[in-house]
């Protein structure tokens, strides 16, 4: 008798704390406003989302259905969540970021109160990287017209200048052409290839222009091949006689055709010495080329 009246004390006292337990008020819910950025350009901007995760560990990726998502700018996102229980949250943003453009992406703490509302700014840093570059003219000269063009990976044009210089500092990583345009009656510098990574700054890049119509180095090579006259012996003329001064002058970009000239200086005792053929290699507008001059 005396074991089964401390059973039913035992389950007295246990519905009782069933229903106080039940009965307990809940911890209530609060909004948290969510406000993010990735810099001036709203870089990747559409593409970043955060984590929302809770103390019991609990996970829920915003922007999402029944949250209320605010473009706000072109540079500002604003999501607003209502109804989120009272409790303390991990808020982790992500972002594609495998070129290391954002660095580490943030990591936030915050906690939400009955009734209240909890509001979290952050800002998701670019690491642009800088470019400088300019030109040089041989003659001083204003360079006003002189085109500088930077290109991207795919072509794009993405800066430029019409001063003879270039300075960009918002640079995503990735691969550039750097391209002189042509002035005047110059001839421009080669491209300049370049990769770009996070944070780096590059440059600057000097490049020169060249006149045209200037006489560039030239490396001659002499094939002369000495005609034998009647009744002379072949020893005659055993070696090759210089007879003609060659120089070529690159000339302007519509023709981009060297300019041949050859002046014959043959003396008395070289009569019938007649080189058949001049090779001639130079450089022009950084290009190499062999041109062949043939005289009878």
């Amino acid at each position: 008798m005396a074991i089964r009246v401390c059973i039913l004390l035992l389950l007295c006292c246990f519905a009782e704390v069933i229903e106080v337990t039940a009965n307990d008020p809940q911890k209530g819910t609060g909004v948290l406003i969510v406000t993010y950025n990735t810099g001036r350009n709203g870089e990747r901007l559409d593409r970043v989302r955060f984590r929302l995760i809770s103390e019991s560990k609990e996970q829920t990726m915003y922007p999402r259905a029944g949250a209320f998502y605010d473009k706000g700018s072109a540079n500002l996102r604003r999501v607003t969540i209502t109804d989120l229980p009272a409790g303390r949250y991990t808020v982790e943003f992500i972002a594609p970021n495998q070129d290391g453009l954002f660095g580490e992406l943030p990591q936030r703490e915050v906690l939400i109160t009955d009734g209240e509302i909890a509001k979290l700014d952050q800002a998701i840093k670019p690491h642009y990287a800088r470019v400088t570059a300019s030109a040089v003219l041989p003659d001083p000269i204003p360079m006003r017209g002189l085109s500088l063009r930077l290109c991207d990976g795919s072509g794009t044009c993405i800066a430029s200048s019409h001063n003879g210089q270039l300075s960009t500092n918002n640079l995503l990583p990735g691969h550039y052409t750097l391209f002189f345009d042509e002035f005047m009656e110059y001839i421009p510098p080669d491209p300049v290839h370049f990769d770009v990574t996070p944070s780096a700054v590059i440059g600057p890049f000097e490049r020169h222009y060249r006149r045209y119509g200037v006489p560039d180095s030239i490396a001659v090579e002499k094939n002369t091949r000495p005609r034998k006259r009647q009744g002379e012996h072949a020893d005659t003329l055993s070696h090759p006689v210089p007879i003609a001064e060659v120089t070529i002058s690159a000339s302007p970009p519509a023709s981009r055709i060297a300019n041949v000239s050859a002046e014959h200086n043959v003396a008395p005792q070289e009569k019938g010495v007649s080189p058949e053929r001049w090779s001639l290699l130079y450089p022009m507008s950084s290009e190499h080329r062999r041109v062949t001059l043939d005289e009878d």
